[in-house]
């Protein structure tokens, strides 16, 4: 039985070296898989304030800028659905910090073409396929 499909959002932050900041996650759905930060948005608010609160409650970090990047339709095996938007981190002061770490293992800057593995299903269509971006 699929469930109604949520709405994810992730924001892509990048270091100087243009390594991807990712954290191995503590959860349910995707344990111990690579992910960037993001979560799920909440009803009534906007798409920014939803990646801006994620990025503080997970990282510490806080982003004050970012644009659109792409969507991707995330169906996992278990029936849950999630249309993930990804944004691009413009502006962000801090450094990655664990402030969840009942949800996080780590945080960890990787290359683009030296990524960890398992990856979260939703990142990984954002890697590999399944994504719509904007041109």
């Amino acid at each position: 039985m699929y469930n109604t499909a949520n709405v994810g959002i992730a924001i892509l932050i990048k270091n100087k070296k243009g390594q991807i900041l990712l954290g191995q996650r503590k959860s349910k759905l995707g344990n111990l898989t690579w992910a960037p930060p993001g979560g799920k948005l909440e009803p009534c608010e906007t798409i920014e304030d939803s990646i801006i609160r994620e990025t503080k409650e997970e990282t510490g970090m806080i982003l004050s800028d970012m644009k659109f990047n792409s969507i991707t339709n995330d169906i996992f095996e278990d029936g849950n659905h999630f249309v993930t938007i990804y944004m691009d981190a413009l502006e962000i002061h801090g450094f990655p910090t664990i402030m969840e770490p009942d949800k996080c293992v780590e945080w960890k800057y990787f290359d683009m073409d030296d990524l960890p593995e398992p990856l979260f299903l939703c990142f990984k269509n954002f890697i590999y396929g399944g994504d719509y971006k904007y041109s």
